[in-house]
């Protein structure tokens, strides 16, 4: 499933960067070996722990904190890249993380009970 799932990448982004005229192939060595070996370590090394993660916790929380790769994207992309994300970006980022914190409401206020005032103030959210 992880290779599928990365050569659909490779293959879908090398179509779009083409199309756009942003393909660029790294130009020194030491890029080069970033990209062709850190890279999958670090993705390997990710799903490895999710995979883990998933054993050990509850799904509702692993999933919660992998949406939480939005922030840290963005966060990572400005400290080592030098790249600031534009206005969609952000408006993304922004539904992105409403949506976390809807869902994270929703599920405290789901464990209440029925007669407790926040539940009630808040059912909205449980519709």
């Amino acid at each position: 499933m992880l290779l599928t799932s990365g050569l659909w990448g490779v293959l879908e982004s090398s179509i779009f960067a083409q199309a756009f005229g942003v393909l660029e192939i790294p130009k020194g060595s030491y890029d080069l070996v970033l990209a062709l070996a850190a890279l999958p370590v670090v993705s390997f090394l990710a799903q490895l722990l999710i995979i883990l993660a998933l054993k050990f916790e509850n799904a509702g929380t692993v999933s919660l904190m992998r949406t939480c790769d939005v922030i840290f994207a963005f966060t990572w992309q400005m400290i080592f890249l030098n790249v600031f994300p534009d206005d969609y970006s952000l408006i993304g980022a922004a539904i992105v993380i409403v949506g976390v914190i809807v869902i994270t409401l929703r599920s405290m206020l789901s464990s209440l009970p029925p007669e407790d005032p926040r539940r009630r103030r808040f059912r909205f959210l449980l519709y």
